[in-house]
């Protein structure tokens, strides 16, 4: 967050100054992607984001792959089981 002055990169890059709330991780932190520390920790999977946009990233996800999960992402980002 603070290497991104914590602003949400996505609103950022479309010429918005909103404040960044989550850092989303591009490829999902699951299982058997747990202990790999590129996946986890690394710079180029992690990504600040407002609660709009990470909820907005899961959605495409979601409608994309068409796989159902046990979990969903509300308006506001929150987790919904």
């Amino acid at each position: 967050m603070k290497s991104q002055s914590n602003l949400c990169e996505k609103c950022r890059s479309a010429g918005l100054i909103v404040p960044a709330e989550i850092v989303h991780h591009k490829v999902h932190i699951e299982p058997n992607t747990i202990n790999d520390p590129n996946i986890a920790l690394g710079w180029d999977n992690l990504q600040a984001l407002c609660r709009s946009c990470h909820a907005a990233v899961h959605e495409a996800e979601y409608n994309k792959n068409k796989t159902p999960s046990r979990y969903s992402i509300d308006e506001n980002g929150n987790v919904i089981i």
